[in-house]
């Protein structure tokens, strides 16, 4: 039997062990009470309602970005990096 842990969604989602679990779906339930469980990695929580049905699987630190040096690309026209030079307007 899964161990279901008991919470408020924010509109972050739902905070556990300083981590923030995010779905879209939680948007609805923001105030409210759900249930969730947890696995070892915690990379996401299974969230129900209070009357057990499943809502949905809630992913960890859905909000975070990822490091704008990451996303540039050779081809990019905006940002100067090795053999790229930005265009002149």
């Amino acid at each position: 039997m899964k161990r279901l842990l008991k919470t408020k969604v924010n509109r972050n989602g739902i905070k556990f062990n300083k981590t923030y679990y995010y779905h879209p779906v939680l948007h609805v339930f923001i105030g409210d009470n759900v249930l969730f469980s947890t696995k070892k990695k915690l990379l996401h929580i299974n969230v129900y309602s209070m009357e057990g049905e499943y809502i949905c699987k809630a992913k960890a630190d859905y909000f975070t970005e990822i490091q704008s040096s990451k996303q540039k690309c050779l081809s990019c026209p905006y940002y100067s990096q090795v053999g790229n030079v930005p265009k002149q307007q």
